[in-house]
């Protein structure tokens, strides 16, 4: 990045004195007592544009961007020449882009170049502005999708552990029913796997009533022969 330090010189009195001692402390990086020199000229003309351009130039190199960029915007509606108030434009854009404002510093480098077209050191700072910026929205993009990616795949593992807390229910179900059965009474299963008696008709009923009878008679029958054959026997022998 390529910075434009627009130091103004140009101070009329009283405040000429600090102008002059400010600048020469800037040029020897001491921006801290810089930016207190130049307040004190301030003090002295608080309507100075190059008291308040100088004093945001030595907050800037002190790192102190917010405050810079500030006092930059205010000089922004300032009535001065184009060359200095492209000089503001600039500055503001280093502000800007320090602070990773990409869009606001591509601004302000454009409008810089509206007032001064040459200055090759805004074209080169617009520039690299434009590929941070490019960079930034496709890291942006980078992290949406896998924000996105990491719902999906959060959603997938809720939905399959739902699905086994639901299966986990049904095993849990089907095992209590199997507990529950063979801790059924002996007695009772018996009596559910006993057969029922089937009923015999009245036809049914004579003819095994018969087929007794028919036996009983047959029984008997055979018993009176032997007795007939005991008396008969007896009977021979009797007359011996």
């Amino acid at each position: 990045m390529l910075l434009l330090t627009f130091v103004c010189a140009a101070a009329q009195a009283p405040e000429r004195h600090d102008m002059r001692k400010g600048n020469k402390l800037y040029k020897q990086d001491e921006y801290e007592k810089a930016e207190i020199a130049y307040k004190h000229g301030l003090e002295k003309d608080t309507a100075s544009f190059g008291a308040r351009f100088n004093v945001a130039d030595a907050l800037y190199k002190q790192d102190k961007t917010e405050n810079a960029e500030k006092l930059f915007q205010s000089l922004t509606g300032t009535e001065t020449d184009d060359r200095q108030k492209a000089a503001v434009f600039h500055n503001l854009g280093n502000a800007q882009l320090k602070q990773q404002k990409y869009e606001e510093s591509i601004k302000s480098y454009k409008q810089s170049l509206r007032l001064n077209p040459t200055d090759d050191e805004t074209r080169t700072n617009l520039a690299y502005a434009q590929v941070m910026l490019q960079q930034q929205q496709q890291e942006q993009q980078n992290d949406q999708n896998n924000q996105d990616n990491n719902q999906d795949q959060q959603q997938q593992q809720d939905k399959q552990q739902n699905q086994d807390n639901k299966d986990r229910q049904q095993q849990d179900q089907q095992d209590e029913q199997n507990q529950q059965q063979q801790e059924q009474p002996q007695d009772t299963q018996q009596d559910e796997q006993q057969q029922p008696q089937q009923k015999i008709s009245p036809q049914d009923a004579q003819r095994m009533l018969e087929a007794i009878q028919a036996d009983e008679k047959e029984t008997q029958d055979k018993v009176n022969k032997e007795k007939a054959k005991v008396l008969q026997r007896q009977k021979i022998e009797k007359n011996w």
